[in-house]
């Protein structure tokens, strides 16, 4: 399996790959860049031709004398003519061609609906958007406390209970915030387990260095998902991601024994009795390309299932006779009361 860096965002995507699934670049290999044309040769050739060829046409009919006669005034006039003529066409047409081709470009880097950037940037505004209705729900609850009687007691336990569901889904989706992080740590060192034979020296300090700064990452993931245990409980996703960024953990450790392993094969090359000793020791990479822990298809499709059933969940809380239509609600009372 070949990996390929996106030219947007450096995410390893395969050449078979549509659009980034990181950033969603549309094209992931091709680059960016604007191209600029330059037309003012051609253009500038193509006007001085349409001046002399009418020019010499005359010539060989009213004979050389006549032809210089008049060929002297007019290819001075012809001349700035043609300059002018050629400078405005060659810029018009390169303006054009660059329009053209950053037309292209925003196509191509559009949002894409199932990029992990796209979805970020959803996560953010529903942690926002339930942050900002959490604090509405406090400031009216703190309101109905300094009321007594049954009513206002009912008011109180429902205000309470939509604070509780209000943290619950902001907990789930910033364990999706999670999880888009380890889909992406997966990422930086799926390429890695291909070819540990054929690594240089300098290459394997270059990748032992890379998996060190994961295995730092995926401790701040499991601190993460520990604050949102606190909040969910033992549910289902939650355990489930942490198990995976557990095995992400565990084929870290491992890949950054068999690279160790192959830089002490390399240093030690053609010494004596060494060789026949450290030679299987690249043996557990075969082990860690079965597991699976780093596909990136699967995980992104295991995460985009379970993101679409927490987004079907917000909005069937939006819409039905929940939270804002409570607020609302103790708000028209809160308001109307002498």
């Amino acid at each position: 399996m070949k990996y390929f860096k996106c030219v947007v965002c450096g995410f390893h995507v395969m050449a078979q790959d549509e659009h980034c699934q990181n950033c969603g670049v549309l094209r992931p290999l091709e680059s960016l860049a604007v191209r600029e044309e330059d037309y003012s040769t051609f253009v500038t050739l193509a006007v001085v031709a349409s001046v002399l060829i009418p020019l010499f046409g005359f010539g060989f009919a009213f004979g050389l004398n006549g032809a210089f006669c008049l060929a002297l005034p007019v290819c001075v006039i012809s001349v700035l003519v043609a300059r002018a003529t050629a400078k405005a066409l060659a810029n018009n047409w390169s303006n054009r061609s660059q329009q053209a081709f950053e037309r292209q470009i925003a196509r191509r880097t559009a949002p894409h609906q199932d990029s992990l950037v796209f979805k970020e940037d959803v996560i953010r505004k529903r942690i926002a958007e339930l942050s900002f209705r959490e604090q509405q729900v406090n400031d009216v609850l703190d309101r109905v406390k300094q009321n007594s009687g049954e009513q206002w007691q009912k008011v109180c336990a429902t205000l309470e209970a939509s604070i509780q569901t209000l943290q619950r889904q902001h907990a789930r989706y910033s364990a999706k915030s999670v999880e888009i992080d380890t889909v992406r740590l997966q990422n930086i060192l799926a390429h890695v387990i291909y070819d540990t034979d054929k690594f240089t020296f300098p290459e394997l300090n270059k990748y032992l260095e890379t998996i060190e700064e994961a295995q730092k990452g995926a401790y701040k993931l499991n601190g993460q998902l520990a604050e949102q245990r606190r909040i969910l409980g033992s549910v289902l996703e939650v355990e489930e991601l942490f198990q995976r960024v557990s095995e992400v953990q565990a084929s870290m450790r491992q890949l950054h024994d068999l690279l160790v392993g192959r830089q002490a094969v390399l240093a030690l090359k053609g010494i004596t009795p060494l060789d026949e000793a450290l030679t299987p020791i690249s043996a557990p990479v075969v082990a860690i390309r079965k597991s699976e822990v780093f596909n990136i298809q699967i995980a992104i499709t295991d995460f985009s299932a379970s993101f679409d059933e927490l987004e079907s969940e917000y909005m069937r809380v939006q819409t039905e006779e929940g939270v804002a239509q409570q607020v609302s609600e103790i708000i028209k009372r809160m308001d109307a009361k002498p």
